[in-house]
């Protein structure tokens, strides 16, 4: 009945993508939405992912829980935002303008806070302690 022993293969791999689709199926079937709202999930979802990535990332680094991550990417991204809703760029304009206020952003923090020239409120000390030998880490 032809098709070689390649095709048992693709079947089984096809087979073991059935269940991350079937909620997919069952939703387009007993709630149906436009894609627009499908592709809107799908983009929400994969940010929280990124999100939590970045936390896992800064927690297995330096055994501290942060949510700088996400305030440091809504300014540059509300930067982008704004200039196309309320100026009317297209997205090739107001992308490099989100990217700049990232890297300024991001060089602000580097120079003030990571260089040590601001310390944290209550601190006497310069910032990260571990740079300097005196983490928690150093001390076991």
């Amino acid at each position: 009945m032809g098709g070689g022993p390649g095709v048992d293969q693709r079947l089984r791999r096809g087979v073991a993508y059935v269940p991350a689709f079937a909620p997919f199926a069952l939703q387009i079937v007993v709630w149906p939405t436009s894609l627009g709202t499908v592709l809107s999930g799908l983009i929400l979802g994969v940010l929280g992912a990124l999100l939590a990535a970045g936390m896992s990332l800064v927690w297995r680094s330096n055994q501290i829980v942060t949510f700088a991550q996400s305030d440091l990417g809504a300014l540059p991204t509300t930067a982008a935002l704004l200039t196309m809703s309320k100026w009317g760029w297209p997205i090739w304009l107001a992308g490099p303008v989100g990217l700049i206020v990232a890297l300024a952003i991001g060089g602000s923090v580097q120079a003030l806070v990571i260089r040590g020239s601001i310390a944290p409120l209550g601190s006497s000390q310069r910032w990260p302690p571990s740079a300097l030998g005196n983490s928690p880490r150093s001390a076991r």
